[in-house]
């Protein structure tokens, strides 16, 4: 199934094992090494509660409603999952990440991006400068570090995010 990533942000969490709610999507762990999800920052019930990290691989299901795990003892303290820890720590965003084109010359920033569930791959990405929105697919991302998004620009980036959408409406009626 494909997804916005701002849909997932705020979704519940559910474990399958305990059939129960346990939470809420509070932050979406991307690697900038594979344009991926590697995991989530889950805020669980609790006044003076901290978030808890899941691994991607971990998640079962991200449908219309919630984000199931397989199980609450999937969340875990962010410093046991290595590679989320560092991402962490480094308070990376990939919403809000200048995209630049192969010249260097800033074209706006990423706004959104469509998400594979099944595996977690960015398939899109939406940027937004001051005068319109673009669409990026992922063949045309050259890299991503912790500081910018590179890009091919080419006549198809520059169609707008209503007519994507209405691309992935189209694809997700079919599924």
């Amino acid at each position: 199934m494909l997804i916005e990533l701002s849909e997932i942000k705020g979704k519940q969490v559910g474990a399958l094992e305990e059939g129960a709610l346990i939470g809420r999507v509070e932050k979406i762990i991307i690697n900038p090494d594979d344009v991926q999800i590697i995991g989530l920052l889950v805020k669980v019930p609790g006044f003076l509660s901290r978030p808890k990290a899941v691994s991607f691989l971990d998640v079962v299901d991200i449908d219309s409603s919630a984000v199931v795990i397989r199980s609450a003892s999937s969340l875990v303290e962010p410093g046991e999952i290595v590679r989320l820890d560092k991402l962490i720590k480094y308070k990376f965003e990939f919403i809000g990440l200048p995209v630049k084109n192969k010249n260097n010359k800033v074209i706006g920033r990423v706004n959104d991006a469509v998400v594979e569930t099944a595996g977690g791959d960015i398939l899109r990405i939406y940027v937004r400068n001051l005068f319109n929105d673009r669409v990026f697919e992922r063949s045309l991302i050259k890299k991503v570090t912790l500081k910018e998004v590179i890009v091919n620009e080419t006549a198809d980036a520059r169609r707008s995010k209503a007519r994507a959408n209405s691309e992935l409406a189209e694809v997700k009626s079919t599924t």
